[in-house]
């Protein structure tokens, strides 16, 4: 029996949930890096290694469309964190969020995986080069800074 597949090129399947409302769906995700650092103290002939500070890294997007639910374009929560323009920011409290990723399975309805980013904020934005000849609405990468990370 042959099973349907989809077509995997122009699949979106992930979606950004923001402070609760879905806001993109990705193409490509890229989960942040975790990392602990490795503390060595002097030992009577060698080094003891122990556990130090937890690294979290950023996370990172490819390929995204806003969805209609979207309430925040990543480039007014950039200028949230560092106006360009106006010179400075507004305080962390305003502009760090929670930002949720969810796996979809093929049906684009259940989820198969989530990760839980707290503290998350945009950090770098990059766009598709613009064309009059294609309908893309698309951002082509955005970069989230991450406090913390929970895996589901």
């Amino acid at each position: 029996m042959a099973s349907n597949v989809a077509d995997p090129a122009k699949v979106f399947n992930f979606i950004i949930e923001i402070n609760g409302v879905d806001s993109w769906a990705v193409q490509e995700f890229t989960p942040p890096e975790l990392s602990i650092e490795a503390v060595a103290h002097g030992g009577a002939n060698s080094d003891i290694k122990t556990a130090g500070r937890v690294s979290v890294g950023d996370a990172s997007f490819n390929y995204l469309k806003p969805l209609p639910t979207i309430t925040d374009e990543a480039y007014d929560w950039f200028k949230r964190a560092q106006d360009i323009q106006r010179g400075g920011g507004q305080l962390s409290s305003v502009y760090k969020k929670i930002a949720v990723v969810r796996e979809l399975y093929p049906d684009n309805v259940k989820t198969a995986g989530r990760w839980i980013l707290t503290g998350a904020w945009v950090s770098g934005i990059s766009q598709n080069a613009f064309s009059r000849t294609s309908s893309d609405n698309i951002l082509r990468s955005v970069t989230l800074t991450v406090d913390d990370v929970e895996i589901r």
